[in-house]
């Protein structure tokens, strides 16, 4: 397969004197892939995204999209890269309701969506239509994260970069949210950022493992129980893993 992002070379580090949070990372996301990226809690894993979405600069290193930088990728493609955060509950303006919402995800300059638009993507979430004109609060954890991904995808993105979009639901809302993700990942490269295995090893065809800031493995969803990494054993041995492969 092509390969559609890559970071080559790639350091982070913050504050006086400096603290290194990203070190030597290679990475090559192929074109209609779905990968894993994992790690503890500080192994670098957000600022690898922010980086990867251009919200930030990393200090030495390139990050390109089909080969060219990431900031001139983005002003060629309007809407070509979406985010879903960790934290989505704050990444909704809270006087906004759910059909404002979803409109944010079209791509800048496009025609104000009308509600048949708004509800075709609340179709493809699973989002009860009747739900539209609800504000965030009066939404449960899954119908809002549903909420989010809709936005994410308003815009029919090339990347989607997803920042732990499970980590705070419960466990029969994951699996559905995690079906949605693996039936949505078919149409586009995707990025599952996350610190639970379980979730990746169902979600993901290759996991990448983040380590102190380094990249300590790369490995084929197949692979993962044959590696004698020691940190990813150690990760493996924490984790119940259904295994469906």
């Amino acid at each position: 397969m092509t390969a559609f992002l890559e970071a080559r070379g790639v350091y982070k580090s913050y504050g006086r004197p400096p603290r290194p949070v990203l070190r030597d990372i290679d990475l090559s996301l192929p074109r209609g892939s779905i990968w894993g990226l994992l790690g503890e809690s500080g192994s670098g894993k957000s600022t690898l995204a922010r980086l990867l979405l251009g919200l930030e600069r990393p200090d030495a290193g390139q990050i390109l999209l089909e080969g060219m930088p990431i900031r001139r990728w983005r002003s060629r493609h309007p809407g070509g890269m979406s985010v879903v955060f960790q934290d989505y509950v704050t990444s909704v303006p809270p006087q906004a309701d759910v059909a404002a919402i979803i409109a944010e995800g079209f791509p800048p300059g496009a025609p104000r969506p009308d509600s048949a638009a708004i509800h075709a993507l609340m179709d493809r979430v699973a989002l009860p239509r009747f739900l539209s004109g609800r504000l965030p609060h009066e939404l449960s954890g899954g119908q809002l994260q549903r909420v989010c991904i809709a936005r994410a995808i308003a815009a029919r993105p090339s990347l989607l970069v997803l920042d732990e979009p499970v980590s705070s639901l419960d466990i029969a809302v994951q699996a559905r949210i995690l079906e949605l993700l693996h039936d949505l990942a078919k149409e586009m490269t995707c990025l599952f950022i996350t610190h639970d295995v379980q979730a990746a090893v169902h979600l993901c065809e290759q996991l990448v493992f983040l380590h102190q800031g380094q990249i300590i493995a790369s490995l084929p969803r197949e692979e993962l129980f044959k590696t004698d990494n020691p940190h990813v054993r150690e990760l493996l041995a924490c984790t119940l893993i259904l295994k469906d492969f």
